[in-house]
């Protein structure tokens, strides 16, 4: 039994890091595109379920019966409610919304869950060592695929595009960029805000005895490699708001924690250096690249015509914004129906108060659809209830965290204080982009995980 155990929870453990390591990464079947590491999960699940129904069963109802999961089962009952009721009114396909409302909502809870039955089987410490080393081969994959779309070699230029993200075809216009950095993700951007994300993870372990693998010297080079990575991977995504809301987390992420101002200096100071070590990095134009359309942005500004063409990326994220909001407002309690953005938001480009930009001009001609934000979408799509269901979620999970650093100490402590910081820059980053994230859910699956763990603690040490 203990080797079962042992074994099963090392097969977790690498489903799990499936899940979040290969965001694009489908299958074909019939003209259906279905997430890989998904797939694997389901099949296992299944034979797995078919040996330890029990088991898994009762794993089931413990993570269902966790305080915030149930936020977070409230939000699902309501997508589903939100979808159907669409579906009846006759504005939502049937086999479209089941599809991807089962589909997404996997991908939703999948990681959350592994996250929290990880946690029933292992030290706060080890779920720390595993979510570290999972952001390092995120970022050694954008180091390779920086190497790969540089390399002047075709198959290698397109090698992540066509077998690690092949979301999208090959052939749609704008999709196809050989220039900028995305790792595993499905764009840069994405990429980058993963790595804003775990940037205050990357400095706590950073500055702490924290062993991440045994060798002293290679945990030394490994936690301060990472930090000079994590900057050259922003800088290699070539995204300017990304940029700019790295060196925000890093300025409010050391006001915060650090005690004397000499700190703030010495971030500074880093960045500064980074920024200049750019120059070694071929075919990346610092100046043209990020100071260029910052200035671009100040000077056009006042002007959306002309901004929309000196920064057409940011104008595309504005024009979205504004019109999904302007949709919201239109289906303000139950919404478009959970996924049926896509046949909405066309019409409601046509008529949008904003000029659009040419991506999203290109993009209607293609039946495509506006930039997707996870806090704009799910407002169109759940109606105002829908998003206040979700975030509750959001912000209970992070008001848990709180509470368990009065009880937690040492490097448990400076984890789940990082996870906090990390979710809070989440859910904020909602509102200008993002998607609801593998790493994001494991981090809020792990929360809970915790809390069950240490009601449990707190019971049988009453009990002795």
């Amino acid at each position: 039994m203990n080797t079962l155990s042992i074994n099963m929870n090392k097969v977790i453990k690498f489903l799990l890091f499936l899940i979040m390591a290969l965001p694009g990464c489908c299958i074909i079947i019939s003209n259906i595109r279905l997430r890989f590491s998904i797939t694997i999960f389901i099949i296992f699940s299944f034979f797995y379920a078919l040996i330890k129904y029990k088991k898994c069963l009762s794993d089931i109802i413990i993570f269902f019966k966790n305080p915030t999961i149930k936020i977070l089962l409230l939000w699902i009952i309501w997508c589903f409610f939100s979808g159907l009721i669409n579906c009846i009114l006759g504005s939502y396909k049937w086999n479209r919304f089941l599809f991807y409302f089962i589909y997404h909502i996997m991908l939703s809870v999948i990681p959350c869950y592994l996250g929290f039955i990880l946690i029933h089987k292992n030290s706060i410490q080890d779920i720390c060592r595993f979510y570290y080393k999972y952001v390092f081969w995120m970022l050694i994959l954008g180091v390779i695929n920086y190497i790969f779309i540089h390399s002047g070699i075709t198959f290698l230029q397109t090698f992540f595009d066509v077998y690690l993200v092949n979301t999208r075809s090959l052939f749609e216009e704008n999709f196809l960029n050989l220039t900028r950095t995305k790792s595993v993700f499905v764009e840069p951007s994405f990429f980058a805000d993963f790595i804003c994300f775990n940037l205050p993870l990357i400095y706590e372990f950073s500055k702490n005895q924290f062993k991440i693998i045994k060798s002293p010297l290679l945990n030394i080079i490994l936690k301060k490699g990472m930090v000079i990575l994590a900057w050259l991977m922003i800088i290699a995504t070539k995204s300017p708001i990304f940029l700019i809301f790295s060196i925000l987390v890093t300025i409010i992420y050391f006001f915060i924690t650090s005690k004397k101002y000499f700190k703030l200096i010495f971030i500074f100071l880093t960045s500064f250096i980074l920024l200049i070590a750019t120059i070694i990095l071929p075919n990346i134009n610092f100046h043209g690249t990020y100071i260029e359309r910052i200035i671009n942005v100040v000077e056009n500004i006042s002007d959306f015509k002309a901004f929309i063409y000196v920064e057409s990326s940011l104008a595309t994220r504005i024009v979205s914004i504004c019109n999904q909001f302007i949709l919201a407002l239109k289906n303000p309690i139950i919404g478009i129906g959970y996924g049926n953005i896509t046949t909405h938001i066309a019409n409601q480009l046509y008529e949008s108060p904003l000029p659009l930009t040419p991506q999203l001009i290109t993009s209607l001609r293609m039946e495509g659809v506006a930039n997707i934000f996870l806090f704009w979408t799910i407002l169109c799509e759940t109606g105002f209830i829908g998003i206040t269901l979700l975030y509750t979620y959001f912000i209970t999970t992070i008001k848990k965290g709180i509470k368990l650093l009065k009880v937690l100490t040492g490097y448990e402590k400076a984890f789940i204080s990082s996870c906090i910081f990390m979710l809070t820059y989440q859910i904020i980053i909602f509102l200008y982009d993002g998607e609801f994230a593998g790493c994001f859910s494991f981090i809020l699956g792990i929360i809970a995980g915790i809390n069950i763990y240490i009601i449990k603690q707190k019971r049988e040490n009453n009990v002795k």
